[in-house]
């Protein structure tokens, strides 16, 4: 049972707030957590670069390491990255969780599979497409649709233009046989799909994957909504591998010693 944070109540906003995760989440739940990853810029968070901080670096070090075991298991890590609602950071940590993943001699691909609202291929600088959509569709196979990145053991499948049905096709014999075949394949799959709290896309497919990350935002995320996500995720049977609290002020948590220093109307 998922139990939210008797004081809680005390924040007017209802915001997430650090330093502890294991007030608002129920720590069986939660292998996977109070990962505090400071993201100062959505987009250009990348931890393969030489001006991001060692802390952060580390930080998706110790992620990634944490949901390998937290994945006890032989062949293919499948693993959905989500969140409540937009603008949490869920496409950001999928995108660094990868790169972290890779340089652990992990053989991944991320599957951009937020088909109304697509932003990995941005973040790789890679094509929209041909991509996912037309693969579940039968245009092409995923061989012919998968990029490589400028990351060793690291590929992308872009979304690809944007279906009219998506849940049809993410709920299709298809997207089995995709995911069965890159589980051939490769050590981790991971999903970035689109919020819970929007559409059922995540519903959908969660039992094809072993587990699923939330992605909440310090200050951002509100109580009520990320106990809808959980609610509905487990709903699904969806199993809920952890939570990720991201762009977190470190400094105001453990002092300046420590040293860690959109969807639009689309949805509407």
């Amino acid at each position: 049972m998922t139990t939210l944070n008797k004081n809680h109540k005390n924040n007017k906003n209802n915001n997430f707030k650090s330093p502890s995760l294991s007030d608002s989440v129920n720590s069986r739940m939660v292998t996977v957590r109070e990962h505090f990853i400071k993201n100062t810029d959505h987009f250009e968070a990348r931890i393969a670069k030489d001006y991001t901080s060692s802390s952060v670096k580390e930080a998706y070090k110790i992620l990634s390491t944490n949901l390998a075991l937290s994945l006890n298991k032989e062949g293919c890590r499948r693993v959905i990255i989500t969140s409540a609602l937009p603008n949490e950071g869920k496409t950001t940590n999928c995108f660094n969780l990868g790169i972290a993943l890779a340089q652990m001699n992990s053989k991944v691909l991320l599957i951009d599979s937020d088909l109304r609202k697509p932003a990995l291929y941005k973040l790789f600088s890679l094509s929209k497409g041909p991509g996912f959509s037309e693969v579940l569709a039968g245009g092409l196979s995923s061989a012919e649709a998968i990029q490589t990145t400028g990351y060793s053991n690291l590929q992308v499948l872009s979304a690809g233009e944007t279906p009219t049905n998506p849940v049809e096709l993410l709920g299709s014999a298809a997207m089995r046989e995709l995911i069965s075949e890159a589980s051939e394949q490769y050590d981790f799959v991971l999903l970035d799909m689109p919020p819970v709290n929007l559409v059922a896309d995540v519903l959908t497919i969660s039992e094809l994957v072993d587990g699923t990350v939330l992605v909440v935002r310090e200050g951002e995320t509100k109580h009520p909504e990320f106990q809808r996500a959980l609610s509905s995720l487990k709903f699904a049977h969806a199993k809920i591998l952890g939570i990720i609290l991201n762009d977190v002020n470190m400094n105001r948590i453990y002092g300046s010693q420590y040293g860690y220093g959109k969807y639009s109307n689309y949805y509407r």
